[in-house]
């Protein structure tokens, strides 16, 4: 049924292939084909690549060559000497008896000495064992122990006399200028001088080995007394030995040019718990802390020196040391020298044992290097023989005031003169502001001194004395001063207060009382009280306050008819009698004159009624009842003196209460027309509303 659907979907001429239809079988080999060379050529990428990487480290590393050292484990050979072929052979004193070396190490009964090989005798390189007393027999397999670093520092820690990193380095130095490579076994006899010395110097430099190893070597490789009840491991060697003398001559050449190189100058320790101190002296001439010191070794020129707050200066073989400041307790400086040496390769079980228990460790020379190896020594500064100078510039008036922006010159003073001759006194320099205020001038000798004060800041007298001051005493402080009660250095000013004070406030005070007084017309009335009233209504209303006057007593029967005489009068005689009568008779109506003529006669009229009532009612009474109160004032009077003047008042009156009234209408007036257009406003926008309605219902029919 599937094949004949395909069957009919080909007829109908249908392009798209079969769903999962299979390759053909030489298309899917030249795929697989394809894919296989693709991965192998990936391989060989990664395979050359990491090739190439490898080359690379080993090129940093040092070890390239040495392909034997690369590998993981490598097969011991053991090779015991005399070979059968030399003409010792049958001297029995090539091998030693039990040895109780120093720190616990000790050694069994051999009756030969043996060579350690890698892998092959003919091609192997050489090997050392770095553990005395264990066995190791040929065939043995030795797993390589890796970073060597670690390796010393773990497993072989403190001896007595180094520690596991310096045995390191000795033993890698030992390498470098002790016996490498391959040997000839064959010539390895001592009828063959060259094969002797061979011979010879491998013993040497398993020798030299085992004493740093056992703490028979300090840090500078010199050989240490062994305790009593132990021998050294020279004893290795017996007294019979054919190549004892060769084999004492090689260990000396080896420790010669590794001292040549490890040796330090003399007054350093490659130990720093066994380095010295040295005591920077101060200079009074170049202010710093000094110590030169002397290489006994002859070595100084191959060595660097660096150390936190120190220089150091080079001079054959003298060493100068200088501190620019004093240091706080003892600081330790370093010599570093960089040391040709070797790159090391161990191969072990990885456990040491003094007593052989366990599979010896072996280390093989890798290849040529440097290191730098250090030497330490401590410094300190004594206390120095100087002081310093100090003082405080204050206000003399504010003592509390610190002046800032003072000078003060300083002069030396050998003879200790009471008073300063400059042709005696040599100028050092000047103090330094530290703080506001605050002067000084430190690191000075012991030694008397003058101060001067050169400079002073603006408002001040400068105090032209030249005072004495002396410093007896390392680290002492000494106080400059002229007030032995305050010990503090004053300065006066140089303008008293009184001066001082009327050209700052005093110049604005008279340009601000005066000048506004005046203004407020307070010369022309000498009282106070009138003066404020009339500055500020009598040019607006100069004719109300008269009015209130005369309307105080006759206001009770006025207001029955006060509206006829107003109208009548008011407006006929107020232009042509306002200035004429008060001249005339300005004793009876006091009250009404002060504000219609306040310029003409301002200092008669003050005089004789200076009351404040006048200002004080005026603006309240005129807003009751005006109109009402002026009529009344000719008709009702009481008495008869008072018809003239009231008739003129009234006639005052009366215009004044018009003009108010005109005042105060206007208001009321404003309100009604506002309300006025406001309702038309309103008809025209409804007129305007209606309109639109209208034309709305039109177009709808």
């Amino acid at each position: 049924m599937i094949s004949g659907k395909r069957t009919s979907a080909r007829r109908k001429g249908l392009k798209h292939p079969r769903p999962h239809a299979p390759a053909p079988l030489q298309s899917r080999q030249g795929e697989t084909r394809k894919k296989e060379t693709l991965l192998n050529v990936k391989t060989l990428k990664n395979r050359a690549t990491a090739i190439l990487l490898a080359a690379i480290l080993l090129v940093g590393t040092g070890v390239v060559g040495l392909t034997a050292l690369a590998a993981q484990t490598v097969t011991i050979q053991i090779a015991n000497i005399p070979r059968g072929s030399d003409n010792q052979y049958s001297n029995k004193n090539w091998g030693h008896p039990e040895l109780k070396l120093m720190n616990g190490w000790t050694v069994k009964v051999e009756t030969y000495f043996t060579v350690k090989i890698m892998d092959n005798y003919d091609t192997g390189n050489v090997v050392y064992c770095l553990e005395p007393p264990s066995s190791l027999h040929t065939g043995d397999k030795l797993t390589q122990q890796g970073d060597t670093v670690n390796f010393f520092r773990s497993k072989f820690p403190w001896n007595g006399t180094l520690s596991g990193e310096w045995q390191r380095k000795l033993i890698a130095a030992i390498l470098y200028h002790g016996y490498h490579g391959t040997c000839n076994l064959n010539t390895w006899v001592t009828q063959n001088s060259g094969g002797r010395a061979q011979l010879a110097k491998y013993w040497a430099t398993q020798l030299l080995i085992w004493e740093s190893i056992i703490g028979e070597r300090d840090p500078n490789f010199n050989r240490i007394n062994v305790p009593n009840g132990t021998v050294s491991v020279d004893g290795f060697v017996m007294d019979g030995n054919p190549i004892r003398s060769d084999i004492y001559n090689q260990m000396a050449d080896i420790e010669k040019k590794v001292k040549a190189e490890l040796l330090c100058p003399s007054f350093v320790n490659q130990n720093g718990g066994l380095s010295e101190t040295f005591t920077l002296k101060y200079d009074t001439a170049t202010k710093q802390y000094k110590t030169t010191v002397t290489d006994k070794n002859g070595v100084l020129s191959k060595w660097d020196f660096q150390g936190d707050g120190l220089t150091f200066t080079k001079n054959g073989n003298d060493l100068t040391i200088t501190a620019a400041k004093p240091i706080d307790g003892t600081v330790e400086f370093r010599a570093d020298h960089n040391v040709p040496t070797s790159a090391m390769v161990v191969w072990g079980d990885g456990t040491i044992s003094k007593t052989g228990q366990g599979t010896q460790d072996v280390v093989a020379y890798g290849a040529n290097l440097s290191e730098y190896f250090t030497a330490y020594a401590k410094a300190k500064t004594e206390e120095a023989p100087i002081g310093k100078l100090t003082l405080t510039k204050v206000d003399k008036d504010y003592p509390e005031n610190k002046l800032t922006g003072g000078e003060f010159t300083v002069y030396d003073n050998p003879e200790k003169l009471k008073t300063l001759d400059e042709s005696k006194c040599k100028k050092i320099g000047t103090m330094k502001e530290v703080e506001k205020g605050v002067y000084e001038m430190a690191d000075l000798p012991i030694g008397a001194y003058f101060v001067v004060e050169t400079k002073t800041p603006e408002g001040f007298l400068r105090d032209t004395s030249a005072h004495y001051a002396e410093i007896t005493k390392a680290g002492e402080t000494v106080v400059v001063y002229n007030d032995a009660e305050s010990r503090a250095f004053l300065n006066e000013k140089s303008t008293t207060k009184p001066v001082t004070q009327p050209s700052t406030q005093p110049s604005t005070q008279p340009s601000t009382q005066p000048s506004t007084q005046p203004s407020t017309q307070p010369s022309t009335q000498p009282s106070t009280q009138p003066s404020t009233q009339p500055s500020t209504q009598p040019s607006t209303q100069p004719s109300t306050q008269p009015s209130t006057q005369p309307s105080t007593q006759p206001s009770t029967q006025p207001s029955t008819q006060p509206s006829t005489q107003p109208s009548t009068e008011p407006k006929t005689e107020p232009k042509t009698e306002p200035k004429t009568e008060p001249k005339t008779e300005p004793k009876t109506e006091p009250k009404t004159e002060p504000k219609t003529e306040p310029k003409t006669e301002p200092k008669t009229e003050p005089k004789t009624e200076p009351k404040t009532e006048p200002s004080t009612e005026p603006s309240t009474k005129p807003t009751t009842k005006p109109t009402t109160q002026p009529t009344v004032v000719p008709s009702s009077s009481t008495t008869t003196t008072t018809i003239r003047p009231s008739t003129t008042t009234t006639t005052r009156t009366t215009t004044t209460t018009t003009r108010t009234t005109a005042r105060r209408a206007a208001p009321v007036n404003t309100g009604d027309e506002s309300k006025t257009m406001l309702w038309a406003f309103v008809a025209a926008v409804a007129a305007g509303i209606l309109g639109v309605l209208i034309f709305l219902r039109r177009e709808q029919e």
